[in-house]
């Protein structure tokens, strides 16, 4: 009898001496509902996390909703998400820790996740990940919602790309003194902001989002002591996979290329720079945290136009047994 096995783990096999209790704890996803079943246009739905001492995975996470319209007796109706995705249902996003502090709040998140999808996100990703999300090929034409099914249609957003708290940090696990009892709100559109009828059925009265609930992916991959590896090059990309940092390196460029950019953002000028009027006035304001935005145009834009300004930026939290700090 040998005295060595093999076990595969993360795509790389492993020599391990023979007897051994060998005991890992895979990724296991577990539903959590939100506090009601049925919501409708400007409610808020409210969900808390049990994740227990088990890492949460915000890349393989869901939230899975079904999206139902409403319609006169008789008649039918048909709309999508215009050039958006399920995104477009939640306006703004909060999450609190367990301990009451919030950790984030973001106003029109929808509008945020739209423009990040279509700068950063590739052709083949809207073929693929972003149908199931809800995004179509000609918003004018493909319709993915109708009132023929009264139950609605299932969608569904990663929790990474809900909301950048969920992606962390070169995107690492959330780890469980963070993600147990993590409180989230999401505030819900109306008909208008978050969904396009067909113009041929302009019938719909009303949406409402049925049996919501949170796919968690929790646990992370680990090893016995005792696992023996041949190279250096071996063991680092096993620590990446423990802690799910390995990435694709063959990433392509996002859905606008340069020219789209250039002719039809049309951003002239953009800086960003201190304010020093702040610091004169004697308030108490860091002026290291004022932003000025300056865009000039080549023309006066023919109608009056909404500028939505969105800062991605880095927030550190500190949790200890009873609290939670956020740190800017």
């Amino acid at each position: 009898m040998s005295s060595t096995a093999i076990l595969s783990r993360n795509r790389m096999s492993y020599e391990v001496s023979q007897p051994v209790s060998v005991k890992t704890r895979p990724y296991d996803t577990i539903l959590q509902y939100f506090e009601r079943q049925e919501y409708k246009q400007n409610d808020t739905m409210i969900a808390s996390l049990s994740s227990g001492k088990y890492f949460l995975d915000p890349e393989k996470s869901y939230i899975s909703v079904n999206v139902a319209i409403q319609v006169a007796a008789g008649q039918t109706g048909v709309a999508n998400f215009s050039s958006g995705s399920c995104a477009n249902l939640f306006k703004n996003v909060r999450i609190f820790h367990k301990s009451g502090t919030t950790i984030t709040s973001c106003q029109d998140n929808d509008i945020n996740i739209k423009a990040r999808d279509k700068i950063i996100r590739d052709k083949f990703w809207f073929e693929t990940i972003g149908i199931q999300q809800g995004y179509v090929a000609d918003s004018n034409n493909d319709y993915n919602i109708t009132s023929v099914v009264p139950t609605g249609l299932q969608y569904k957003i990663k929790l990474a790309d809900l909301h950048g708290f969920f992606r962390g940090y070169n995107s690492a696990l959330l780890p469980p003194e963070i993600a147990d009892g993590l409180r989230i709100e999401l505030d819900l559109n109306t008909l208008g902001q978050a969904l396009k009828q067909s113009d041929s059925s302009d019938t719909i009265l009303s949406y409402t989002i049925e049996k919501p609930n949170i796919q968690l992916c929790l646990g992370s991959i680990q090893l016995p002591s005792n696992v023996m590896v041949d190279t250096l090059k071996q063991t680092y990309f096993q620590a990446l996979a423990t802690y799910n940092r390995v990435r694709d390196s063959g990433k392509s460029a996002g859905k606008f290329g340069i020219e789209t950019f250039k002719d039809i953002i049309a951003t002239k000028t953009t800086s960003f720079s201190k304010d020093q009027m702040l610091a004169l006035s004697q308030l108490p304001i860091s002026s290291a945290r004022s932003l000025r935005l300056n865009i000039e145009y080549d023309s006066a834009p023919a109608e009056a136009q909404i500028c939505n300004i969105f800062l991605h930026y880095i927030k550190v939290a500190e949790v200890s047994l009873t609290d939670c700090k956020i740190n800017y």
